[in-house]
């Protein structure tokens, strides 16, 4: 078994960012570790009652052990699953906290940022969850809000760019968003924020810069993708 051996917990729904998402953990777990991949469906609704709401139970799990008995063999990395009804998030945490796990790692697109953020990324009950810090380091990530040169309503385009930048408004976007704010907000950063990782190297490339680089990034997107 490898020094670098770890339990992780992979959320996993087939699509392509769940397969990198899988591939990563699984290089994660190392030579001797286990990876736990979990698929969870969202229970239908009680309201279609007895033989319904069974059969549209039976067709979540049948499509989800068709998913996972297509997942790739990982050499070295002890691979086990789990099909789960319920919220993504909510599963994952739970699987997390009974088997031990030291790191999960999410790429499925079913998985809302707020709730995995809640349950997983910043309350990994005894176990310190928290992100995973690139060595080759994280891009900044930034988002605009502007106002539309022809416009047929403009003072109240500008009465929400206003809004944009009050503190009501603002002060949702850290729990909502998952980002930080634009102003200093006057109750601060929600708890958890303390808590976050503080990259070592952060990366915001010019137009020029991203040009240069697509082809390769592509490539070596696709190339993570098909793993």
């Amino acid at each position: 078994m490898s020094d670098r051996a770890r339990t992780v917990v992979v959320g996993f729904d087939g699509s392509p960012t769940s397969r990198a998402a899988l591939a990563w953990g699984a290089e994660r777990a190392g030579d001797g570790g286990s990876l736990f991949v979990v698929y969870a469906f969202d229970l239908p609704p009680d309201m279609l009652g007895g033989t319904t709401y069974q059969h549209a139970v039976a067709d979540h799990k049948e499509h989800g052990r068709t998913v996972l008995a297509a997942l790739p063999e990982f050499p070295g990395v002890t691979v086990e699953t789990e099909l789960i009804g319920g919220h993504a998030g909510e599963a994952i945490a739970a699987v997390a906290q009974t088997r031990g796990a030291d790191e999960i790692v999410v790429g499925a697109e079913r998985v809302d940022r707020a709730h995995h953020r809640r349950h997983v990324g910043m309350d990994l009950p005894g176990r310190g969850g928290r992100a995973l810090p690139f060595s080759e380091g994280h891009y900044l990530q930034v988002e605009v809000a502007g106002k539309l040169a022809a416009t047929d309503v403009p003072d109240l385009a500008d009465q929400f760019m206003a809004f944009i930048l009050t503190d009501a408004f603002q002060s949702a976007i850290p729990t909502t968003n998952w980002m930080y704010p634009a102003m200093t907000l006057s109750a601060g950063l929600p708890a958890g924020f303390d808590t976050m990782i503080q990259p070592e190297k952060s990366l915001l490339f010019s137009a020029q810069e991203a040009a240069d680089i697509r082809d390769a990034a592509l490539e070596e997107w696709r190339n993570a993708l098909s793993q």
